[in-house]
């Protein structure tokens, strides 16, 4: 006699199993994750006891903008939605759609993806669907969480950062379809220059901006056709904050939840 035990199953016991329906998009937490600016993650243990029985709790600080996030509408827009506001339906199971420039990045470290790149994907996959999250994958992630290689400096100076971007025409674009929750990059920012046009003109429609992700393992998912668990910390007034982003491939989840139902007697 032997049982099927669900993928998902295992990864809640901590065993290491991956699964194709679900890829997991977010860096770890800790002393290694990157910031925009040189801040640091913490984790205090507060407490460890094992008289009469284990009990353990830390007490961890973060800024809100480092490692895997979010950039609520507010963070550049006074009259946005800050964290705490952004509706449910626009993070949990939205509509994802992917536009990979790894080859163009291979080319030129500081592509820029722009309103052409977004139009030419729509004419190979068909129009943007309606209410989706857009991730625009650079090949960057890689170098993660390595900060110098990360944000491309060339100097002492921090700022003196080189890495793809998204442009300000892209931003039009997207607005203007009215389809767009929000847009994820595999970058710190879609803005390097200090004028944040992206930032500034996605959020005044409240487009959230998902930055920092892992787009590592995604190799073989579809360009559409799969779905985003967006999770941050629900901070009533962020501007921003981590988050856990999983990706549903919708395909093989209907093949997974077929195996659930098998039962060996």
């Amino acid at each position: 006699m032997f049982h099927i035990v669900d993928t998902r199953v295992l990864l809640c016991w901590g065993l290491t199993v991956v699964s194709a329906a679900y890829i997991d998009l977010t860096h770890p937490v800790n002393e290694k994750t990157v910031y925009w600016l040189k801040e640091k993650f913490e984790l205090e243990p507060t407490v460890r006891r094992t008289d009469p029985y284990w009990a353990a709790s830390n007490k961890l600080s973060t800024p809100e903008h480092g490692g895997t996030h979010i950039d609520a509408p507010y963070h550049f827009n006074k009259d946005g939605w800050k964290l705490g506001q952004v509706p449910l339906n626009r993070l949990f199971m939205v509509e994802g759609v992917l536009i990979n420039k790894t080859e163009e990045v291979l080319k030129d470290p500081e592509y820029q993806l722009t309103a052409k790149d977004i139009k030419d994907w729509e004419e190979e996959n068909g129009a943007l669907p309606s209410n989706c999250v857009v991730l625009v994958k650079f090949g960057w992630g890689i170098r993660y969480p390595d900060r110098v290689k990360y944000f491309g400096l060339k100097s002492d100076d921090d700022f003196d950062r080189h890495f793809p971007t998204i442009s300000g025409d892209a931003a039009d674009y997207l607005v203007q379809s009215g389809k767009v929750f929000g847009i994820g990059i595999d970058t710190a920012s879609p803005d390097i220059k200090d004028d944040m046009i992206f930032h500034r003109k996605t959020s005044k429609h409240n487009i959230f901006i998902l930055e920092n992700l892992d787009l590592k393992n995604i190799e073989g998912i579809p360009s559409r056709g799969f779905k985003l668990a967006i999770q941050p910390m629900k901070i009533e007034e962020g501007t921003g904050g981590p988050i856990h982003v999983v990706l549903v491939n919708d395909e093989k989840e209907g093949k997974e939840k077929e195996e659930d139902k098998e039962v060996v007697k």
